[in-house]
C-alpha cells in the first residue's frame, strides 16, 4: 500500500497542518482519498487526527483508521511535514 500526503502547514493552535492521504495500491479496486486529516501537537508529541464533526459540544470521528493503518499515514504525514519542501495549497 502507497501512501501520498498532500498537506498544507500552518500554526492553528494545537494543529500543525491539514493534510489529505490518498491510499494508492490496497485491496480495492480504485485509489482512496481522505479529505480534512490534521497533525496534532499533543502532549505525548504530534498525532494523527481524522476527519471529525461536532455533535452536541463533542467531537466525533468520521473515519477510523486501524492501528497499522495510522502508524503508516502518521509516518507518512510526519514526513512531509518535516520535508524542505513548499506548502501545496
Amino acid at each position: 500500500m502507497d501512501i501520498k500526503i498532500r498537506m498544507t502547514k500552518g500554526d492553528w493552535n494545537k494543529t500543525k497542518a491539514y493534510f489529505d492521504v490518498t491510499f494508492v495500491g490496497t485491496s480495492l479496486p480504485f485509489n482512496l482519498t481522505i479529505k480534512g486529516c490534521r497533525l496534532v501537537d499533543g502532549s505525548k508529541g504530534l498525532f494523527v487526527s481524522p476527519p471529525s464533526i461536532k455533535k452536541e459540544d463533542e467531537y466525533q470521528n468520521m473515519v477510523f483508521f486501524g492501528d497499522d493503518t495510522k502508524d503508516k499515514v502518521l509516518r507518512a504525514a510526519l514526513d512531509e511535514y518535516n520535508s524542505d519542501g513548499e506548502n501545496i495549497e
